[in-house]
């Protein structure tokens, strides 16, 4: 399920860089068309970090602390655009996509995590690996 979860994150974000590139080289069209797809992502990163909070005590403390300065860009962000204080393309391309850029590599280190439990394995003398 954390592949999935991985990859579905991994995907929507590419998509948008995909489009944002087609937008800065062919035609003005397509930045609407980025901009809708990064709503999109916005809302997939979003149920994800939700899904995370509630299975907060499976996850390692690398993955928490992510999370909570996932969550704390996230508000400050919101905050910020209801104020309107930095130029508009700044703010509604570049910021949208470094938060999730940061949330990728936390949904990366999630899916680590389970390898790193999975690796502490009795070994056939009977201690356990490290």
């Amino acid at each position: 399920m954390k592949k999935v979860v991985f990859v579905i994150n991994v995907l929507a974000f590419v998509i948008t860089l995909i489009i944002y590139a087609l937008s800065s080289f062919v035609t003005v069209k397509y930045e609407l068309y980025a901009l809708i797809s990064q709503i999109f992502l916005g809302l997939i990163q979003i149920v994800i970090g939700l899904g995370f909070f509630i299975r907060w005590k499976k996850h390692n403390l690398m993955v928490k602390r992510g999370l909570l300065i996932y969550w704390g860009i996230v508000i400050v962000y919101y905050f910020m655009s209801l104020e309107r204080v930095i130029d508009d393309k700044i703010f509604f391309r570049i910021i949208p996509m470094s938060i999730a850029a940061y949330f990728v590599g936390i949904t990366f280190l999630n899916i680590k995590n389970k390898a790193d439990t999975l690796s502490i394995v009795p070994s056939e003398t009977g201690e356990k690996e490290v």
